[in-house]
């Protein structure tokens, strides 16, 4: 509900209230603060006369296709909302910090560990199975569908009646209709058997409105990535656990600072070019992790232009200087770094994507240095980093999954 009047704040909906103007305001994250968008009342209609984009079943409920019309007016059209990541729009809205866990190189166990801690954060998750070549959103005969978004929202340890115990992940489906229909499907006489969960706040519920159930091993089966976005970094799993740093860095040709990647023949003539940030960790195992996020600026707003996302990354270097001695911006990055080619202890994999965020473990007590590249040297554009480094805490985190056969499906 907070986070609701974030983005659409009090203001008179009814056209038959006596203060309702028809202008209506909207706020969303952007670059590191809170931007208003006003917009009028009308909406567009589809050759039927339905509204033409997004819409409530409820056939007097307006406020999401409202919400819609400012998010596109904020990136230029309706055109340019189309495609993309879920973590886009929802990093938008909430100004969370946005990761990717593609489940190629996890197991079940990692990936039921990874919801369970981000649902208790109250993080928003999405899920998808990769699009059939040629069709849209194509339904399978196991009642899911195919390049479409759906919404974890949740994730339990249910026991049975024998003692067993089944790691479940709770899936909605934004259609309200077409639920998956394998094991543990709403309907699944297993249900019968379950005498007790870990957590109250996930309890299996048998209603028709395209929220489901599935095993976990099924669920790594069937989709292949989960977009996470954590709503509030500074809270995650502990008051006060993160400190933020952030700020707008440019690659530019006429500055100078598009260095492009770091190969041996980049390296020194160009990479070292790059802008940077850095920041300290105290080391010990309650002070060795950071989170690092970057968004390309504005580039869907240029969609319809022809403009594409840059290829970007960042890798991660340990510094001998002391952090009280540079000055970003006018310490050289080869003075942080070393002039020759050093081994970085960290690099994402390069991508298209606008949101790029990498949550990781430090070697120990130090000054790091972020920088983020894109490919080419040709490539020109704004990035926004944040780097949310971990303070300590004393407790220890759970292990949901220490019960889990990696290999189980139902």
């Amino acid at each position: 509900q907070t986070l609701l009047r974030k983005i659409a704040p009090e203001q008179p909906l009814n056209p038959d209230d006596e203060n309702y103007t028809g202008e209506l305001k909207f706020n969303f994250y952007r670059y590191g603060e809170w931007i208003e968008v006003t917009i009028d009342d009308t909406l567009p209609l589809d050759g039927n006369g339905e509204l033409a984009f997004v819409h409530s079943t409820a056939e007097n409920e307006f406020w999401p296709a409202l919400l819609e019309k400012a998010y596109a007016k904020m990136e230029g059209n309706y055109i340019n909302l189309s495609g993309g990541q879920a973590t886009e729009g929802m990093v938008d809205m909430t100004g969370g910090i946005a990761d990717v866990l593609k489940f190629a190189n996890e197991t079940p166990s990692t990936v039921f560990q990874a919801i369970i801690d981000a649902v208790l954060e109250k993080s928003l998750l999405s899920t998808s199975i990769p699009a059939i070549p040629g069709q849209t959103e194509a339904l399978k005969a196991n009642g899911l569908v195919c390049g479409h978004a759906y919404s974890v929202t949740g994730a339990n340890i249910f026991t049975d009646s024998d003692g067993n115990k089944h790691h479940l992940v709770r899936i909605r489906n934004p259609w309200g209709q077409h639920e998956w229909k394998g094991p543990w499907r709403d309907s699944d006489e297993r249900w019968q058997s379950v005498v007790s969960c870990h957590f109250d706040q996930f309890k299996h519920e048998n209603d028709e409105d395209g929220e489901f159930w599935m095993h976990v091993g099924n669920y790594v089966q069937e989709y292949t990535k989960l977009e996470i976005v954590r709503l509030n970094a500074s809270d995650i799993e502990a008051e006060g656990r993160w400190i933020e740093t952030a700020g707008l860095l440019n690659w530019s040709q006429e500055a100078g600072s598009n260095g492009g990647w770091p190969s041996r023949k980049t390296w020194a003539s160009s990479f070292v070019n790059n802008p940077y940030k850095v920041f300290h960790v105290a080391g010990g195992s309650h002070s060795d992790e950071a989170i690092i996020s970057l968004t390309q600026k504005d580039r869907r707003m240029e969609r319809h232009e022809g403009v594409k996302n840059n290829i970007i990354s960042f890798y991660v270097y340990e510094s001998e200087m002391d952090i009280e001695d540079i000055v970003e911006g006018e310490t050289a990055l080869s003075d942080l770094i070393g002039g020759s080619k050093k081994k970085e202890i960290y690099t994402t994999t390069f991508t298209n994507l606008r949101d790029v965020s990498k949550r990781l473990r430090l070697p120990g007590e130090g000054t790091y240095v972020v920088v983020p590249c894109c490919y080419s040297t040709e490539m020109e554009g704004e990035v926004f980093m944040r780097i949310f480094v971990e303070r300590p805490r004393d407790e220890a985190k759970p292990d949901w999954a220490v019960d889990l056969d990696d290999q189980r499906t139902e």
